[in-house]
């Protein structure tokens, strides 16, 4: 069971880095004025890093929160199908009921 968390955990955090990446990519082509990459005077590129990564930051963090939810809700629901059907394992069928009593009035 561990390594299948670890596993779910690995590949959530691959796929927020990947939407993470992909919207560093819309952000840097796509530059609305100037706000990432500017031309100095010189010719030169500036990059204003900490608002770049601001946006591949948040798009990882709410990419990855949105995958763990997600996976805690698909490991709650094989949980309680697992429940259900050790309970209905254990109880048996109807037929394996104890008998009903039978009152007889007046005998």
């Amino acid at each position: 069971m561990n390594r299948l968390l670890g596993g779910a955990l690995a590949a959530a955090i691959l796929l927020a880095l990947l939407a993470g990446a992909l919207m560093m990519h819309a952000a840097w082509q796509h530059n609305p004025q100037g706000m990432f990459q500017e031309l100095a005077a010189d010719g030169t590129t500036i990059v204003h890093w900490f608002d770049w990564l601001m946006v591949g930051g948040s798009w990882f963090g709410a990419a990855l929160g949105a995958l763990c939810l997600a996976g805690m809700i698909l490991i709650g629901a094989a949980w309680v199908v697992r429940r259900l059907a050790r309970a209905t394992t254990r109880s048996g069928t109807a037929s394996s009921a104890p008998p009903r009593r039978r009152h007889l009035h007046g005998r």
